[in-house]
């Protein structure tokens, strides 16, 4: 199942730079996916309530450690079906200085998804669960990456909007939307310094499931970058970033030093699909 995600999420990471269309066939992609999530789930499912059952029977023949690594494992796994199934773009670029122009251009949308689950209970019991989301710098998501238990309270240099998204039931699943999202500053920067950085999103996740198991961290989008006005050299630095580097095996990673003709090509067009 990792491989299957892996691999999705890799394509995902590059078609981030062409047309709509071709993220939503990419996106469509996920029911298949949810299909085959649900199948493992069961038989996760089905496992812990067989071996409760023989807890409960056996109490003193050993199987409380079975258990405990199979709901291990299972809690591992459905933690791991929470995925950001929608990604922000590389770049968004904000207004000028103007109070009436403090937030960004242009909006995008972002989603939070859970894979599979329902034979943990999770569409149900996660259905109309609040997930924040916050605006982080880089720095900050290497830190969340390494522990998932990092707190994060506030957004950093920029306020992202809006804030939180609920949990909701659709045909893939269990969702939470994070619609026309834009960016605003919380104070005043250099736009050297900000288009020098980048930044992520961060979503707290906060859901129960079956058997005693919470699913409880944080999920962190791909990185980005935020312009105050058009900067191409940045802009280009982005395409490149995500068409070539391995930001889902090796998250934040910089830019390969070569790639090949055919890999550039594919990129390009991409890109510039009409």
């Amino acid at each position: 199942m990792g491989d299957v995600l892996c691999a999705w999420a890799i394509k995902q990471q590059k078609i981030t730079i062409g047309s709509v269309w071709t993220q939503l066939m990419h996106w469509n992609q996920l029911k298949i996916i949810d299909t085959q999530f649900e199948y493992f789930g069961e038989l996760l499912e089905q496992t812990l309530t067989g071996l409760k059952f023989l807890v409960d029977a056996y109490p003193k023949n050993g199987f409380d450690d079975t258990l405990s690594r199979v709901r291990h494992i299972s809690h591992y796994f459905l933690f791991y079906s929470v995925i950001v199934s929608k990604q922000p773009p590389s770049v968004v670029v904000k207004c000028g200085e103007a109070e009436n122009h403090r937030r960004s251009r242009f909006w995008f949308n972002t989603e939070i998804r859970v894979l599979g689950g329902r034979a943990f209970g999770i569409n149900q019991v996660g259905e109309g669960a609040a997930i924040p989301c916050y605006l982080i710098t880089d720095e900050t998501a290497k830190v969340v990456l390494s522990n998932a238990y990092h707190d994060v309270f506030e957004n950093e240099e920029f306020v992202i909007e809006p804030p939180t998204a609920l949990m909701k039931n659709d045909d893939h699943g269990l969702a939470a939307k994070f619609d026309d999202m834009r960016v605003s500053k919380k104070g005043p920067l250099r736009r050297d310094s900000v288009a020098t950085k980048r930044y992520c999103l961060c979503y707290n996740i906060r859901i129960s499931a079956k058997h005693g198991i919470d699913l409880i961290g944080k999920k962190v989008s791909l990185p980005f970058a935020i312009l105050v006005g058009p900067k191409s050299d940045v802009e280009a630095r982005l395409f490149l970033e995500r068409s070539f580097a391995d930001l889902v095996r090796k998250p934040l990673s910089d830019i390969p030093p070569y790639t090949t003709y055919t890999a550039m090509a594919d990129a390009l067009e991409m890109k510039f699909q009409v």
